[in-house]
């Protein structure tokens, strides 16, 4: 198992290309965090099942951020809305944090069982 984290700050995605590049013939599967902090529902797009209430079937223009997004925000009309973070109580923000990471670590061990 392999974790590569990218940094998207420029909209190239020169790092997605360059993971494809160097592990072109490797079963891989990504997942894609975007603004996984924002207020709103926790989102899970992908194609691949698995044991979660939040995952919605992945919306075509969102395909090239790999197999899993996951991102925070309100999903309406195949668009995701991230509203902006407002997080003025810190437990509330801890919360969501922890919400945020026993979903990933779900998803997770599921690849893992594959």
């Amino acid at each position: 198992m392999c974790f590569t984290f990218i940094d998207e700050g420029t909209s190239s995605e020169i790092g997605l290309k360059i993971l494809d590049k160097y592990l072109p013939k490797r079963k891989k599967i990504k997942i894609y965090l975007d603004s996984v902090g924002a207020d709103g529902n926790i989102n899970i797009l992908s194609n691949i099942k698995y044991k979660s209430s939040n995952i919605i079937n992945m919306v075509k223009k969102y395909e090239k951020y790999g197999d899993i997004l996951i991102t925070s925000g309100e999903f309406n009309n195949e668009k995701i809305e991230i509203k902006s973070t407002n997080y003025n109580d810190f437990e509330k923000f801890q919360e969501k944090n922890n919400d945020i990471v026993n979903q990933l670590t779900l998803i997770i061990k599921q690849i893992l069982k594959k």
